[in-house]
């Protein structure tokens, strides 16, 4: 496996210019303001590293892990994810754009006003997370889990904001959707603690809580027709 850090960093620019960048480990490092366009990452793992305001366009993410890293006004964009974690990262301000994430780890992250746009997050685990003012649209989660424990000090997705958005066959557990806005929502076969408090329209499959403002769901055909096209990419 290579190893580069700051030392090496020309080096390790060139590896990553290549199409196809695999087996590396990339230690202490500063990636700020790469960008990175039709390149197939494979088994790498990234600690301690800066890689804010960046560009993925067309990447193609496996087997890989980030680390204490920050990714701070970053963007993937037309990117295909999978089997990768990312534990304690800086997510400040990330885009997330027609995508789709597989396998996927987020924990112990920061994602304060992110905006996900058009994206499929299958069998995914959301573990302990501060998404606080970020906006997502456009999203199936399947099979996916979401966790926020006691002793954390995360707030979930607190004051943020949920539009168009499929949950189907979902574990929640802590309540990582107190205090979000969900707009034109659905939670099909989902289970647990999903939210206790938080504002709603248009919205079905959750359970009376206080407060909510329900109204009969608009968007149901449209959501089934979104997430039988999910369910057979």
């Amino acid at each position: 496996m290579n190893t580069f850090n700051h030392y090496n960093k020309e080096l390790l620019n060139s590896y990553i210019s290549d199409k196809v960048f695999r087996d590396s480990c990339i230690l202490n490092s500063d990636l700020d303001f790469l960008e990175n366009t039709d390149t197939e990452w494979t088994n790498i793992d990234i600690s301690n590293t800066n890689c804010n305001s960046s560009i993925f366009t067309n990447v193609s993410m496996s087997k890989c892990s980030f680390f204490r890293c920050s990714l701070i006004n970053s963007s993937f964009k037309n990117c295909r994810i999978e089997t990768t974690k990312f534990l304690g990262v800086s997510l400040i301000k990330l885009k997330i754009l027609n995508s789709r994430v597989d396998n996927q780890i987020i924990e112990n992250c920061t994602l304060q006003r992110t905006q996900l746009n058009n994206i499929i997050f299958n069998n995914c685990h959301f573990k302990d997370i501060e998404a606080v003012y970020s906006k997502s649209q456009s999203i199936s989660f399947i099979n996916c889990n979401f966790s926020i424990s006691e002793t954390s000090g995360m707030n979930g997705f607190s004051c943020s904001e949920l539009s168009d958005i499929i949950f189907y066959n979902c574990h929640f557990q802590g309540f990582p959707l107190r205090g979000a806005l969900l707009k034109n929502c659905s939670f099909i076969n989902c289970n647990g603690e999903i939210t206790d408090d938080c504002e709603s329209y248009n919205t079905n499959g959750i359970v009376r809580f206080a407060n909510p403002n329900y109204l009969a769901i608009k968007n149901k055909k449209e959501s089934c027709e979104f997430l039988k096209e999910a369910l057979n990419e």
